[in-house]
């Protein structure tokens, strides 16, 4: 098995400006590369510009591979400071994560299990009152039949008027109402599969996790203009329901 190198330490550097407390953690005005930093990847950039012509000689080929490996270099000094940078915040908020994690799936779980409670119920008022409604639905048939059939006018008026009362009350059966103040919704959540494709979304949809209300306006858009759920390439959608109770 080859031997993997590590990334030299980069040259570049990043500053932070105007640091404040903000609940308990700083928050900056601004953070880029410092003055140094960025002008040595400018110079770089202008740099290339010399080379991005056609190749006459292989003297001109080499400089020009040459070249290119510097820029190389330069993308894995910018890649291992954003790691770099970034492995403190990873710590923090994977402590964070572990301190909340355990009561929130509880909270998560017994939640679900009491929705699951309630929608239970609400099945099982439904399927009575189709029952209900059924039953009602054959008696005015039979009303109707003998409507129809009954060789006494008065009977047979009379069975008509019956049976479009009993129609009528089988259509109070038809919608059950749910518990005031309650629904079931259709809830998504995110999960990442593929870090370095969810990396490619624009930065408001993943931060170091999915932000679910990113993901859930653009399937709110799509329904909206009658189009399937959109796939995110790196992210599996997990589609749930969730009874909404009052507030």
């Amino acid at each position: 098995m080859a031997e993997q190198k590590e990334l030299p330490i980069s040259e570049l550097e990043l500053v932070y400006l105007n640091g404040q407390e903000h609940g308990g953690a700083p928050v900056f005005k601004d953070v880029r590369l410092s003055r140094d930093s960025q002008t040595v990847c400018e110079r770089t950039i202008e740099t290339a510009k010399i080379f991005n012509k056609r190749i006459r000689a292989e003297s001109e080929c080499k400089r020009c591979a040459d070249f290119v490996l510097e820029i190389r270099d330069k993308i894995k000094q910018l890649k291992w400071l954003e790691n770099q940078e970034r492995k403190a915040w990873v710590h923090i908020l994977t402590q964070i994560k572990a301190a909340i994690n355990g009561l929130q799936t509880q909270l998560e779980q017994v939640g679900e299990q009491l929705g699951h409670r309630i929608e239970t119920w609400q099945a099982e008022q439904e399927a009575g009152r189709n029952k209900i409604r059924e039953d009602l639905l054959r008696e005015a048939t039979e009303l109707e039949r003998k409507a129809k059939y009954d060789s006494d006018p008065k009977a047979s008026r009379k069975a008509q008027v019956q049976a479009k009362e009993v129609r009528k009350e089988a259509e109070q059966f038809k919608i059950l109402k749910p518990i005031p103040g309650t629904a079931t919704v259709i809830v998504y959540e995110f999960e990442i599969e593929n870090r370095s494709l969810a990396a490619k979304l624009p930065s408001e949809a993943v931060a170091m996790e999915p932000q679910d209300k990113w993901f859930t306006d653009r399937i709110k858009e799509a329904k909206t203009a009658g189009q399937p759920i959109p796939t995110f390439p790196g992210i599996r959608v997990i589609i749930k329901t969730q009874v909404r109770l009052p507030r």
